[in-house]
């Protein structure tokens, strides 16, 4: 469903840029999709939390998150996947 909604939102972008001159409509469309990763990327991550103050996770939950990535690299890699799968 995503696919289809960001192919309909491309077709109503070209549409509207379709006046603008050259020069800068490619700027412009290229701006728009440029937006969405840098916002999905800046929020929630380590950075983001430390400028916020956020970064004070408790004693148990980094352990838990250790031991889960020691399971997941100690498990035998099976063909076909492994820890990706």
């Amino acid at each position: 469903m995503f696919v289809n909604v960001d192919i309909l939102l491309s077709y109503m972008s070209n549409y509207a840029l379709a006046g603008w001159p050259v020069l800068v409509g490619w700027r412009v469309m290229y701006g728009i999709g440029v937006l969405p990763p840098v916002l999905l990327a800046m929020l929630e991550s380590p950075r983001w939390l430390a400028m916020r103050g956020r970064h004070a996770n408790s004693i148990e939950e980094a352990e838990f998150r250790l031991e889960d990535i020691q399971l997941a690299v100690a498990a035998p890699q099976e063909a076909g996947g492994g820890v990706w799968r």
